[in-house]
């Protein structure tokens, strides 16, 4: 199995960016600058892209203990495994550390969307920074 891993410290407290992650579970916040909505339809943040095709994002544990969201993407570009979780850190002073990491099969998977992966990272870090000023 194949990982993909993003990491970024914030200069945000980690409570903020918790509460960023937590919403952004929910569907109350918009990250993606590929995406033009995100809603719930159930247990799923259901996310339309640009040219309205839909990613049904299930939704699997939200951990406010350990500031930590999981989900799965059925399907996703044709991947016979998805699961991935976002996870707030406390560090040293101020700030903390955002998470991302994303498991998939076939191994390729993480190869191909690699840089796609890398897009989303940023965009979600810049929402999580810019949602407290």
């Amino acid at each position: 199995m194949a990982s993909i891993y993003k990491s970024a410290d914030l200069s945000v407290t980690p409570e903020q960016a918790w509460d960023f992650i937590d919403r952004f579970t929910r569907s109350e916040v918009h990250v993606f600058s590929g995406a033009s909505a995100e809603r719930q339809e159930g247990d799923y943040r259901v996310v339309t892209d640009l040219e309205g095709n839909e990613v049904w994002e299930l939704g699997v544990a939200v951990d406010p203990e350990h500031r930590r969201a999981t989900y799965t993407v059925p399907n996703l570009f044709g991947a016979t495994f998805h699961a991935a979780s976002m996870q707030i850190f406390e560090t040293d002073g101020a700030g903390c550390r955002l998470v991302w990491i994303t498991d998939v099969l076939p191994n390729s998977f993480a190869e191909e969307y690699g840089e796609f992966y890398v897009g989303l990272f940023d965009d979600l870090v810049t929402a999580v920074e810019k949602s407290v000023l």
